[in-house]
């Protein structure tokens, strides 16, 4: 199956004043994929953490951090992250983020740690 996603179809999602979230909706079992702008931090306090999804993370553009529950973890572009399901996380800084999640992303399992 090949499947075309238009520019007309991606949703804007503005959780904070800082984050500017770009989702490209699928019908794929597979994954999912969003663009993330973020600069500040994001969630503005705390962290979430996704109850199922794998989170690959790729900066595309920018610099700044990943945080865990217990590390601060620098981030720049051309890095990949790999988010565990379950793990706690923020970010901070100036960053374009391309994210893929496995199995789709499911914003009601997405949530504050």
């Amino acid at each position: 199956m090949i499947q075309k996603v238009s520019k007309s179809q991606v949703v804007k999602v503005v959780p904070t004043k800082s984050t500017i979230i770009y989702e490209y909706p699928g019908d794929s079992n597979a994954g999912s994929m969003a663009i993330a702008d973020i600069k500040g931090r994001y969630p503005r306090q705390g962290l979430v953490l996704n109850k199922e999804c794998t989170e690959f993370a790729y900066i595309l553009d920018g610099n700044g951090y990943l945080f865990t529950s217990n590390k601060k973890i620098v981030c720049k572009q051309g890095d990949l992250l790999i988010i565990s399901p379950k793990e706690p996380f923020a970010w901070q800084g100036d960053l374009k983020v391309l994210i893929f999640c496995t199995p789709p992303y499911d914003n009601a399992k997405h949530i504050k740690a």
